[in-house]
């Protein structure tokens, strides 16, 4: 099977230095794994939080990449890769004159839709 024919079923929409932690996306990203593209899109739209409705905009993202790539028929998710990206340091004041550092995460996620 050649490369062109492999790259043509799938379809990706991928994120990077989105603010948030990245244990926080897997916990979504768990329920979603292998469902249906479209049932998720709907259901992420019921969830409280931020992180869900980045992770709304990125299963969007990937079904209309699909369809402009010509994918039709029944989307599924495929992988939700989500690692962890650059850190920021801040100062944090503390009592007595005390400072410490407080970290402000970024997270990188790719979705990848398959056609079942």
């Amino acid at each position: 099977m050649n490369r062109q024919m492999l790259i043509s079923r799938f379809a990706i929409a991928e994120s990077n230095k989105i603010y948030g932690k990245s244990f926080c996306f897997q916990m979504i990203a768990r329920s979603m794994r292998g469902e249906d593209a479209y049932k998720i899109s709907g259901a992420l739209d019921y969830m409280p939080g931020k992180y869900a409705r980045v992770m709304k905009k990125l299963v969007d993202s990937a079904i209309s990449n699909a369809i402009n790539k010509g994918i039709d028929g029944s989307l599924v998710i495929d992988e939700i890769l989500i690692g962890r990206g650059k850190y920021l340091k801040r100062i944090e004041f503390k009592g007595r004159g005390r400072v410490g550092s407080k970290w402000r995460p970024f997270s990188n996620i790719k979705v990848v839709l398959k056609n079942v």
